[in-house]
């Protein structure tokens, strides 16, 4: 698409672009085949298509910067009620971290944020409610962006907010059962 492509290109020159996506709350066969798929694009396609046309401009205007990818948590271990979520997520991160080793030499770094609960209305969408119910941490709005500023001046690969998500992450990528 060469509208998009161009946006694309104007926010690579300037600044990090920022990519996130989108949710759906609940067991995979409970939604609508057509749902998941969007799902599947947004944070699957589009941040790819994305983050590429970015790297590209980028390296064609000699352009050294960051380009930063939002993924989550949910992306590291089996997530129930949230599983293609946390199959894109964990796509996001994976190519992210792929292309942050492929480009750096470039001078692009291609980082990834992995933020857990974070106060917005992303959940109350994904839930498909107007007020949800959260358990665990909630971070603010402020302290993500605060986190992924931090990341970006340190040219951070991957960064996972909050010591609770990392020790959680953690527990659940090393010893929980591969399907709890």
């Amino acid at each position: 698409n060469v509208t998009a492509s161009t946006e694309i290109y104007t926010l690579a020159l300037h600044d990090a672009l920022p990519i996130s996506g989108s949710a759906l709350y609940g067991d995979a066969v409970d939604h609508p085949t057509e749902e998941q798929m969007a799902l599947l694009e947004v944070n699957g396609a589009a941040s790819l298509e994305c983050t590429l046309e970015a790297a590209k401009a980028m390296i064609r205007e000699k352009k050294q910067g960051v380009i930063m990818n939002i993924s989550s948590i949910l992306g590291d271990f089996p997530s129930p009620g949230t599983s293609i979520y946390g199959a894109t997520k964990g796509f996001v991160t994976q190519f992210s971290k792929n292309l942050d080793y492929e480009l750096k030499p470039r001078g692009v770094r291609v980082l990834v944020s992995c933020p857990g609960q974070v106060v917005t209305p992303f959940a109350a969408r994904a839930a498909k409610k107007e007020k949800i119910q959260r358990k665990g941490p909630l971070l603010t709005a402020e302290y993500g962006a605060q986190q992924i500023w931090n990341q970006i001046e340190k040219r951070k690969p991957v960064h996972i907010f909050d010591w609770r998500y990392r020790l959680f992450t953690w527990i659940a990528v090393h010893l929980l059962p591969e399907a709890f």
